[in-house]
């Protein structure tokens, strides 16, 4: 590695030692307290968790995609958030789509569900129907499978008989709005098979300009050629998560243009690849 070059990553791992120590010593003296996003929403963040702690710290989470939605949302849209986590993805749209438009947020874990309704009342989200349910392939009820303590986004569902919390298919969830989403989320911790399943069985009830933003898991691999074969566009999106990584991204955001996003067009699932953008080819 060039002289010029070892200092710049000295440089960068030095500021990464010296982040992480802050945020450490704030997560104990503060562990909870509200934050302001890129977009400029508000938000009550747990600084112990995962995802809220580089929200707390960076205003931002997951660059490319949090980029490319706002790239791509407008007033009017319809947006549907489905494993909402806190909201971080709602409260974009929400602001995107604007009075006209309409969010759909569903997040199925019930501790997490009153967390994203603090922070939808914290904003103008007169335009967002928040619902405590999970998107699954036939009405049931499921469980909480609770994922590593402190990431409340790696929980997944489980089918149970004997849960509490409904499960319901996505063309239920949306109901009569259906028609207007035209920008789908999902982010359900291997679970998205189902819900993939039914945007192509009832594709042609959504708007023409269809785009679907999931994780797609080695076992529902196969949807990524589904989706072409269905005239979508498929992209590989790659969302990074290191602290040295928000740091840069943070320095080039006050410095220059913000907007800019990285995905890459894709005919196949590529394995370690596991979030993709599926956006409607139209007239």
């Amino acid at each position: 590695m060039p002289r010029r070059g070892k200092f710049f990553y000295f440089i960068i791992k030095s500021m990464d030692v010296f982040q992480r120590i802050y945020m450490r010593l704030y997560t104990i003296l503060s562990p909870s307290s509200e934050a302001y996003t890129v977009f400029d929403a508000r938000m009550l963040c747990n600084s112990r968790d995962f995802v809220q702690r580089r929200i707390r710290f960076f205003g931002i989470f997951e660059h490319n995609l949090t980029h490319f939605t706002l790239s791509r949302l407008k007033q009017g849209d319809g947006y549907a958030d489905i494993g909402a986590n806190v909201g971080y993805y709602s409260l974009l749209a929400s602001k995107k789509v604007g009075a006209d438009g309409i969010v759909v947020s569903v997040e199925a874990d019930p501790t997490t569900f009153t967390r994203l309704q603090t922070n939808l009342s914290l904003n103008d989200t007169g335009n967002v129907r928040a619902l405590n349910v999970a998107a699954t392939e036939e009405p049931c009820t499921i469980s909480i499978r609770k994922g590593t303590k402190h990431n409340a986004g790696a929980n997944a569902v489980a089918v149970d008989a004997s849960g509490t919390i409904p499960g319901l298919p996505l063309k239920r969830i949306l109901g009569d709005d259906i028609g207007k989403i035209n920008f789908i989320k999902i982010d359900i911790e291997g679970s998205e098979g189902p819900v993939l399943k039914s945007i192509l069985d009832d594709v042609d009830r959504f708007p023409a300009d269809l785009i679907v933003a999931s994780e797609v898991s080695d076992d529902s691999s196969e949807f990524v050629e589904k989706f072409i074969r269905a005239g979508f566009r498929a992209y590989a999106i790659s969302n990074i998560y290191t602290v040295d990584y928000y740091l840069i991204s943070s320095y080039l955001r006050r410095i220059g243009d913000p907007s800019t996003f990285d995905i890459v067009e894709t005919n196949r699932f590529l394995p370690g690849q596991n979030d993709y953008v599926f956006e409607r080819m139209h007239a």
